[in-house]
């Protein structure tokens, strides 16, 4: 991988993860898609800019230490790089909710299990429920957003 890619509208953009940086985007990815591994939680919802994805990862206290959950996050960031989720998932802002799991299941793994996760996001069976998702304007959640209008 050379670290860069061409992107739909033949940009060039680098394949590096973008990261998640503001608290209001961690809480907006908890409205989109939600699958649930033994490792981490993947949350994803549609991003700001079409051609680029940016990742968050979330490691509390219930994981261990600070050198565990140092460890847990080097382990997740390295299974969503070899995974190239970059390259596929442009336009999303994904999270990843560790779970104690990630330190002790092995490391072949964990990628299967991120590729998974994510394809079984990307599904036609979540992607009605990714789509709503989107259109979630600011101040309201899902429920609100598909809420149909009472007939008065």
């Amino acid at each position: 991988m050379s670290g860069v890619a061409e992107t739909r509208s033949g940009l060039l953009v680098s394949t590096q993860l973008r990261r998640l940086k503001h608290r209001r985007d961690f809480l907006r990815a908890r409205d989109g898609v939600k699958v649930h591994k033994p490792a981490f939680v993947l949350q994803m919802i549609g991003g700001p800019d079409p051609d680029i994805a940016r990742t968050g990862l979330t490691v509390t206290k219930k994981i261990g230490n600070a050198v565990a959950r140092n460890r847990a996050k080097r382990r997740l960031r390295e299974a969503l790089r070899v995974a190239e989720l970059p390259l596929r998932s442009a336009g999303k802002d994904i999270v990843l909710i560790a779970r104690p799991a990630a330190l002790e299941i092995s490391f072949p793994h964990l990628i299967s299990d991120v590729e998974h996760a994510f394809a079984k996001a990307l599904s036609d069976k979540t992607s009605a429920r990714f789509r709503v998702a989107k259109d979630v304007g600011p101040g309201q959640n899902r429920r609100q957003a598909t809420a149909q209008p009472s007939a008065e």
